[in-house]
C-alpha cells in the first residue's frame, strides 16, 4: 500500500484489482474499474502472488473469467500463463472440497447417529451455503462446536474413523486453555478436523453465553446431513472475534483476508435476516464493540460490503479510546490483512501490529492513554528482539566452549 500526502493509505493497483476482484459479484462501477486497471496494466506475477497467499485465488478466478467472457478484449491484456494458473488453482480446489465434504459427510453423519449436537462453523459452512458453489471458499480444516461434554465421545469418533491427533500440534497440554481441542488429521493427512467447544478462547477478554449461541442455532443441511449453525448475527459476532483473536495473539495467518470476504459474501445472502440492534446490544453488553466494528469497517471500506452506515456510527461511538488510537491501529489493521509471509511489514515490525492492537482491543488503551499504549507496544517489540539475541548469542557460547573443551 502507499502512502498518501494526506496521511491516509490506499492500494497499489495490484491489490487494488484483487480488492475488486475478490467477490462473488461485481457492480457496474466496480466492473469499470477493474477493466481501467487491467488496461492500464499491472504486474501479474505480483497480483497472483499475493492472490495465492491470501488464499482467494479460485474466487478470483471465478469473477475474473466471468469478466473475461463479458468483455472479451481484455483476454489480449493479461498474460494467459497467469490465468491458467488461476484456473488450475480453481479447479484443485474444488477436486479437494469433492473430497473433503465426502468425509465431512460422513463425519456429520457418525455425530447425527450417536445423538451428538453439533454446529459447522465457517469453512464447511460457508462454501456449502454462503458462496454459489463449494470451489469458491478453500478450506484448511473442517471447524465443529460440540458441548464440552462430548467430546470424549468425539474424540473416540474420529480415533474410530481413522484420524489422529495431528503430529505438528503443540502438546495436548497447550489446548488445556484454548476453545478446542487438539486438532485431528485423516490418515492421510489430507483433512484436518478442529472439535471446539466455544468460539473463543477463555483468555480473551470476551465473554459469550454459549447456551445463548446453542438456543439461537438455526438448521440447515450441510453434505446432506441434517445440522445447526450459528445464527446470521451470531455468525457475524463470531467472524469478527475470529479475525481480533489472530490480531491480538499475533498470528499472521492466511485466512486474514479471506475472513474479510467471508463478511461481504455472508452479509449479501442474509442482508434481509440480519437484526443489526442484536449486533449491537451484544457488542455494548460484552465490551466487544472494538473487535466488532474494526472488521466491518475494513470490509465496508475496502471490499464495499452492505453495512448500514449507522451501524458503524454506533459501534465506534461505544469504542473506548480516542481518534489518534483508531487511526494508528487502522493503519496497522490494513497492514496485518496484507502483510507479507516473507516480509516483516516493511517499516513497521509485524510484532508491533500485534502488541499495539492487542493493547487497544483488549481494553489498555481506556486506562493507559495513547502514550502508555505506543510505548509499551514499543518496548515489547525490543525485548522481544534483545531476548532472541540473547538466546542466539548463549547458544554461540556453548558451542564455542563445547568446541574448546574438545580441543
Amino acid at each position: 500500500m502507499r502512502l498518501n500526502r494526506n496521511g491516509s493509505i490506499s492500494p497499489e493497483k495490484e491489490e487494488r484489482l484483487l480488492l475488486l476482484l475478490s467477490r462473488t459479484t461485481l457492480t457496474p462501477k466496480q466492473k469499470e474499474e477493474s477493466l481501467d486497471i487491467i488496461r492500464d496494466g499491472i504486474l501479474w506475477e505480483r497480483f497472483l502472488s499475493k492472490v495465492s497467499e491470501l488464499e482467494v485465488s479460485p474466487l478470483v478466478y471465478n469473477t475474473l473469467s466471468s469478466l473475461i467472457g463479458e468483455y472479451k478484449y481484455i483476454e489480449d491484456l493479461i498474460p494467459r500463463v497467469y490465468v491458467d494458473g488461476l484456473k488450475r488453482s480453481y479447479y484443485l480446489n474444488a477436486s479437494k472440497n469433492m473430497v473433503l465434504f465426502r468425509e465431512v459427510g460422513r463425519i456429520l453423519s457418525s455425530l447425527n447417529r450417536l445423538g451428538i449436537p453439533f454446529i459447522v462453523l465457517k469453512g464447511a459452512y460457508f462454501a456449502e451455503l454462503v458462496y454459489p458453489n463449494r470451489a469458491l471458499r478453500t478450506m484448511t480444516d473442517v471447524d465443529i462446536l460440540v458441548r464440552k461434554e462430548d467430546i470424549k465421545t468425539c474424540e473416540a469418533l474420529l480415533r474410530k474413523s481413522g484420524y489422529n491427533p495431528c503430529r505438528d500440534s503443540a502438546p495436548s497440554d497447550y489446548y488445556a486453555d484454548l476453545h478446542h481441542i487438539v486438532p485431528y488429521d485423516s490418515g492421510d493427512g489430507l483433512i484436518r478436523i478442529e472439535v471446539h467447544t466455544h468460539i473463543v478462547k477463555p483468555t480473551f477478554p470476551v465473554v459469550l453465553d454459549i447456551e445463548g449461541l446453542w438456543r439461537r442455532a438455526k438448521r440447515v443441511e450441510i453434505a446432506g446431513n441434517d445440522t445447526l449453525v450459528l445464527s446470521p448475527e451470531d455468525t457475524v459476532l463470531h467472524l469478527c472475534l475470529h479475525f481480533c483473536v489472530h490480531l491480538v495473539n499475533g498470528r499472521s495467518y492466511a485466512g486474514r483476508f479471506r475472513g474479510m470476504c467471508d463478511i461481504c459474501e455472508f452479509l449479501e445472502k442474509f442482508k434481509t435476516e440480519i437484526n443489526w440492534d442484536f449486533i449491537l446490544k451484544e457488542s455494548k453488553e460484552h465490551r466487544m464493540a472494538p473487535c466488532i466494528y474494526y472488521p466491518l469497517w475494513f470490509a465496508k471500506e475496502f471490499l464495499g460490503a452492505d453495512i448500514p452506515e449507522d451501524v458503524l456510527v454506533r459501534l465506534k461511538g461505544a469504542i473506548p479510546f480516542g481518534s489518534l488510537e483508531d487511526r494508528v491501529l487502522k493503519a496497522l489493521i490494513k497492514r496485518f490483512v496484507f502483510l507479507s509471509s516473507d516480509t516483516e511489514g516493511g517499516f513497521i515490525p509485524e510484532g508491533f501490529i500485534y502488541s499495539f492492537s492487542k493493547r487497544v482491543l483488549t481494553g489498555c488503551g481506556e486506562k493507559m492513554g495513547f502514550t502508555g499504549v505506543f510505548f509499551g507496544a514499543v518496548l515489547e517489540v525490543i525485548w522481544a528482539y534483545l531476548r532472541a539475541y540473547f538466546v542466539f548469542a548463549s547458544r554461540g557460547i556453548r558451542r564455542l566452549s563445547f568446541r574448546e573443551a574438545g580441543n
